[in-house]
This record gives structure tokens, C-alpha cells and sequence, in this order.
């Protein structure tokens, strides 16, 4: 197999694990929208599939709800959304546009909410847990520093998606 044709099926198995995942799909959950076996997604991923067509690659952007141009781009996943939702804006009226931006402005403002509403909830579990358990210092510290790794990782983990 020439040099080329290798990397262009590395490109599409990176793409399609990338745009998977992104997704929060499995390979089995995405082989099932996509109307494919298993082991096509899976040797794809892998860069190892010499057999794909373009049947099944058009299969597998129905499945991600992506175009083919945009799966072909090497563009960020981020920035794909963003042009989704510039194109769902577009053909909308004037009127759905001020509803839609309305909408997403309220999503925002209540993931700040949320946020918030989270971090005041672990300072008072930690100042609770402090008071009950001044005596122990070390190991006041060591649920200190679980409760800020924990923490952090409940504001990484807030996506609110829409989907279509």
C-alpha cells in the first residue's frame, strides 16, 4: 500500500475516533447509527480498514450529523460547531434568531448558575466536615485537598449539549 493511501485512511480513522468520541458515542453505538460493522469502525480507528468506501464514510457523517466537507476539513471539533450553529442561525427568520440567541443566552447564564450554586454547596460541606473535625488537622487536609480535586473535575465534567 503506497505512502499516501496510508495516511489518508490514518486521517479518516483519527477523524472518525476524534468526532466519535466528541460525540460520546462508542464504536459499537456509531457502527449501529451508521449502519456498519463493528469491526469496519473499529479497523478504521485503527487506520488498518484498506476496504472503506464512500458509502460508508457519507454512513458514518450522517451518524456524527456532520457534512462530509467539515469531516474532511481537519478543523477543530469546536470550531465545527460553531459553523452548525452559524448555518442553523441562518435559516432562521429574524424572529427565530432572537428566540434561538435568547435561548442560548439563558444555557449560559444557567451553567453560571450552576457553577456557583455547586462551589457554595462544597464550601459548606468543607466547613461543615472543618468543624466537626478541627482536632485532626492532616486529615482535614487530606479531604480538603480530595474535596478541591473533586471539585474541579464536577465543573470540567457540566456540558450542556444540544442536539438535534
Amino acid at each position: 500500500m503506497s505512502q499516501n493511501i496510508e495516511s489518508i485512511l490514518l486521517f479518516l480513522g483519527t477523524r472518525t475516533r476524534e468526532l466519535r468520541e466528541y460525540s460520546h458515542l462508542s464504536q459499537e453505538e456509531l457502527a449501529e447509527k451508521a449502519d456498519l460493522s463493528l469491526s469496519l469502525i473499529s479497523k478504521l480507528e485503527r487506520g488498518q480498514s484498506t476496504n472503506i468506501t464512500l458509502s460508508a464514510i457519507l454512513n458514518i457523517t450522517q451518524a456524527l450529523n456532520i457534512d462530509l466537507v467539515d469531516f474532511l476539513n481537519d478543523q477543530p471539533v469546536q470550531q465545527l460547531e460553531l459553523q452548525q450553529l452559524n448555518y442553523a442561525l441562518k435559516t432562521l427568520n429574524h424572529a427565530e434568531q432572537k428566540t434561538a440567541v435568547h435561548m442560548f443566552l439563558e444555557i449560559i447564564n444557567f451553567k453560571k448558575r450552576i457553577k456557583i450554586l455547586l462551589k457554595t454547596i462544597m464550601l459548606r460541606l468543607i466547613q461543615n466536615f472543618y468543624y466537626i473535625n478541627r482536632k485532626n488537622s492532616v486529615h482535614f487536609n487530606a479531604v480538603l485537598l480530595c474535596s478541591k480535586f473533586i471539585f474541579r473535575n464536577q465543573l470540567s465534567s457540566i456540558n450542556i449539549r444540544i442536539s438535534r
